[in-house]
């Protein structure tokens, strides 16, 4: 159980370090277009900032198990083949589409940019 609940916030904490790399990315991202191609072009921000994301998580990802390695080695009989990456990026997509649809999620109001909940339009 607690192997379980490190690896959970090993997890956890690879995740977030991620988001957060790819957000400074996506924070540069505009200023990167236009210097790069001397115009906007829509595209080169959010490519930047997926890209930013996959590496950094997968980098992140292999420098923690080659740190949590050693201490959880086991038998050869009892070795389970490695996760295929398509089941990966699977298991990635299961657990952001239930944050990406919270209800209680702050927006920003654009007339004064305080955080605002989602309401029905009978509400507003």
């Amino acid at each position: 159980m607690l192997r379980g609940m490190a690896r959970m916030l090993v997890g956890s904490i690879v995740l977030a370090v991620s988001a957060w790399i790819s957000f400074q990315v996506w924070q540069k991202a505009p200023a990167l277009s236009i210097e790069w191609t001397g115009k906007s072009i829509d595209s080169i921000p959010y490519a930047l900032t997926a890209a930013s994301f996959l590496a950094s998580f997968f980098r992140l990802r292999m420098v923690a198990k080659s740190i949590v390695r050693p201490f959880g080695k086991k038998t050869e009989k009892e070795t389970p083949k490695p996760a295929s990456i398509t089941r990966l990026a699977f298991r990635l997509l299961l657990a952001l589409i239930p944050t990406s649809i919270n209800p209680l999620t702050p927006l920003s109001d654009p007339s004064n940019g305080t955080p605002k909940l989602l309401t029905s339009k009978a509400n507003s």
